[in-house]
């Protein structure tokens, strides 16, 4: 299984609420352009708010957190709080350099398949 899965667990204070749901609007724009991006997917619950990302490779994941970075990585760490970060797949040691500042803990697959339509 070479696609990489993440999910990142989030809060966000109610005043900036608004404001994360706009920056989350413009995040799923760009990676719905994004080649490699399978799904991408943003729930709320009060003041969590959950990520789940999953990219066909290490090289969309690459592709997909160098954009975050430049993009929306400011305004994202201004008005998200990260708890914690679980990835699922083999990311490579590029990958994991940029996982690990979300407190990335890594899972090992012990079996699985991802169908790809």
């Amino acid at each position: 299984m070479s696609s990489i899965m993440y999910l990142i667990e989030t809060t966000v204070k109610e005043e900036n609420k608004a404001a994360a749901l706009e920056l989350i609007d413009r995040l799923v724009e760009s990676t719905k352009k994004e080649a490699g991006a399978v799904d991408y997917h943003w729930s709320i619950n009060g003041d969590k708010i959950n990520i789940i990302e999953h990219y066909a490779d290490n090289v969309a994941t690459k592709l997909h957190l160098d954009g975050f970075a430049v993009n929306f990585g400011e305004d994202f760490s201004n008005l998200f709080d990260v708890h914690s970060c679980t990835v699922y797949g083999d990311p490579n040691a590029e990958v994991k350099e940029i996982l690990d500042g979300f407190g990335a803990v890594y899972m090992t697959t012990v079996n699985g398949f991802v169908n790809s339509k």
